[in-house]
């Protein structure tokens, strides 16, 4: 989850001011693989959803804000970050392991959010 790209924002044009955010946006579950992994195997590995999204629904209140202010909310989620592991057979029998560099994926939870100042 980008923290710069909140899934929707209001600004507040006069102090004194509160504004509603009201939306439904589909946030991406991000999965990194290397090494020819299926997608699929990973989110299995990661016990999480096989879907490509989730669809999270805001709708929030801002406290008191001052003039130019902007109230934003953030789809909630887990991270994680994991390597995955290739064994590759030399011609004399050995295996030698592969280590991709770290890999990254994010899982949306469609049932939360996160508000704050932007």
């Amino acid at each position: 989850m980008d923290p710069l790209r909140p899934i929707a924002s209001c600004t507040v044009g006069t102090s004194g001011g509160t504004c509603t955010i009201s939306s439904g946006k589909t946030v991406t579950r991000i999965v990194g693989a290397t090494f020819g992994v299926d997608v699929c195997f990973v989110k299995a590995q990661l016990s999480i959803s096989r879907a490509d999204s989730e669809v999270t629904s805001v709708s929030r209140t801002s406290p008191v804000l001052s003039a130019g202010q902007t109230w934003a909310a953030w789809g909630m989620g887990n991270k994680f970050e994991y390597k995955s592991k290739r064994w590759y057979a030399t011609p004399i029998g050995e295996t030698i392991p592969k280590i991709s560099t770290e890999q990254r994926a994010f899982d949306p939870d469609g049932t939360q959010i996160q508000c704050g100042l932007l």
